[in-house]
């Protein structure tokens, strides 16, 4: 078992991601030589969307990447569904998936930069999953945007997040002291997760918890030898404004 993926650059590759050359196929993606993405995923997004849709409404996804995720949303049926990517040569392999959805709203550019053009208090569901742009970033990333989204939620809305490229090598981390998948996720959660979460601005009330996804034994087949996550189950955050 591989321990994640350790060869993020340690200088921030922000400001370039945009322009950043994608390999892609049916199966993977990547920017720049970086493994941002793979189609075994399926499963462990389309459990992700189904968190993120549970209240139905407008629904923020944050990363485009494969649309696997963005499909799986599509097929809850939101209101509508906003869409922020970066890398613009994503958006423009994906403008067939796009087009054909009149619920989708793209937002080109860094979550950063395009976040005002939301509105306060009119988002029923967040799913935030984009690649780290450096080490010092990879296993944080995501605690900076659930502080900036905050105000943009309805309440009761839900939030949840991916970040494989920091659980990957977390969980090889802290499996050593898990005698079981629930019990290591529990460790990282309330070592790694909550307390970061905590320190964004929401309160333990709103912190729902965790599910524990067991991928197919297909997905684990199809996977082979992924650089960036080798185990078996993944993490489902649930965030709630109150």
């Amino acid at each position: 078992m591989n321990s994640g993926y350790h060869d993020l650059p340690k200088n921030s590759i922000r400001e370039t991601w945009s322009g950043k050359e994608v390999d892609s196929s049916s199966d993977f993606l990547r920017i720049d030589g970086h493994p941002v993405m793979e189609r075994w995923e399926t499963p462990y997004m389309e459990k992700l969307a189904q968190t993120a849709c549970r209240n139905g409404g407008v629904i923020l996804e944050v990363g485009l990447g494969m649309a696997i995720s963005a499909a799986a949303i599509q097929k809850c049926n939101p209101s509508k569904h906003i869409i922020i990517e970066l890398n613009q040569q994503v958006i423009e392999e994906q403008k067939a998936f796009i087009s054909s959805h009149p619920s989708i709203e793209i937002l080109s550019g860094d979550w950063r930069d395009v976040f005002d053009q939301l509105e306060d208090s009119s988002l029923d569901g967040v799913l935030y999953d984009t690649y780290p742009m450096s080490k010092e970033e990879q296993h944080v990333h995501q605690f900076a945007f659930i502080e900036k989204v905050r105000p943009k939620l309805k309440p009761n809305a839900i939030l949840t997040y991916c970040n494989l490229t920091s659980l990957g090598v977390l969980y090889s981390q802290y499996s050593v002291k898990g005698e079981t998948a629930n019990e290591t996720w529990n460790l990282i959660w309330n070592e790694t997760q909550k307390p970061q979460l905590v320190e964004a601005g929401w309160s333990e009330m709103e912190i729902e918890g965790f599910d524990v996804f067991s991928l197919p034994q297909e997905a684990i087949v199809a996977r082979g030898d992924c650089q960036y996550y080798s185990h078996d189950t993944c993490l489902v955050p649930k965030v709630v404004k109150m």
